[in-house]
């Protein structure tokens, strides 16, 4: 019996850092200073088409705390922001958010492509250090969302901070994300974020950003359009099957990705399928995991 895989969005299983071109980029050297967008009575330094600011649900596009006007400041060589967190409410997440002038003149993506996603910026001591994970609002600790405008909708992918990075301070995302097989789509929104403990003290402490990099990955993803599993991917002691996707893809690929074939944009109400099935086929419904 065919055993149907679900699954609702594109599933990405693997990213490398392969770049066949560059479609934003940003190292934060330029700045704007400018009345505070929340009061027009102070003047507030960003980092030059990006905004600094925090909500008052933690959602990145939620009401403002126009309580607070949080700039940054330009340091050391060759001139990188930093944020005295002392600035901040720890108790509400630190949003960064790219203005939309920064996505003029990109274009439209690759349609059904792979992008890479990197962000850089760090802590000045670990005692601070943001909470990790997805067990916060709109399922994101610290780390970035990059949006998507479709027709008729905004897709949002979320690149996570990892818990490991080569220094404990360190911040880094390297996350990568696909495009739909539509026309039309556009880099829209690109917004880091930072949560940081509830208690924690500010005191002396700063973020510093170094900057934030989208790019087209060089491979092209392989497509997994069916699921075969054969005799030796069976596991006998949880009695599924285990099929590696780097098994199944055609060709080399790093980045695979469960393709959504619905003639209609991704929702609860519109799953796409990819059909599994076990050979030699089998009477009764087997389990088969993709990993």
């Amino acid at each position: 019996m065919q055993k149907i895989i679900y699954f609702l969005f594109c599933c990405l299983l693997s990213s490398a850092m392969f770049a066949q071109s560059i479609i934003y980029s940003n190292s934060f050297f330029e700045y704007d200073n400018i009345p505070c967008p929340f009061d027009n009575n102070q003047t507030v330094l960003y980092p030059k088409g990006w905004i600094v600011y925090q909500t008052l649900d933690d959602t990145w596009n939620g009401p403002v705390d126009s309580t607070r006007c949080i700039s940054v400041e330009s340091f050391g060589f060759p001139g990188k922001p930093r944020i005295d967190l002392e600035q901040i409410d720890p108790e509400k997440a630190l949003f960064i958010r790219a203005k939309p002038s920064e996505f003029i003149g990109i274009g439209s993506l690759t349609p059904n492509y792979v992008f890479n996603v990197y962000t850089s910026s760090s802590i000045s001591d670990i005692a601070v250090k943001p909470r990790l994970g997805t067990d916060c609002t709109e399922d994101l600790c610290t780390g970035v969302f990059v949006g998507i405008a479709v027709p008729g909708a905004l897709r949002i992918q979320t690149g996570v901070t990892p818990g490991v990075n080569f220094e404990e301070t360190v911040l880094d995302v390297v996350s990568c994300f696909p495009s739909e097989y539509f026309d039309s789509q556009h880099l829209d929104q690109v917004i880091l974020k930072y949560t940081f403990g509830q208690n924690a003290d500010m005191t002396g402490q700063y973020l510093y950003l170094d900057g934030v990099f989208i790019d087209v990955i060089d491979i092209a993803p392989g497509l997994i359009t069916e699921v075969n599993a054969y005799p030796s991917q069976y596991n006998s002691g949880t009695g599924e099957y285990d099929v590696h996707a780097s098994d199944i893809i055609p060709g080399f690929s790093e980045n695979c990705v469960l393709q959504y074939t619905a003639p209609t944009f991704p929702s609860v109400q519109d799953p796409s399928y990819v059909i599994g099935t076990p050979v030699p086929n089998s009477t009764s419904q087997q389990t088969i995991n993709l990993i």
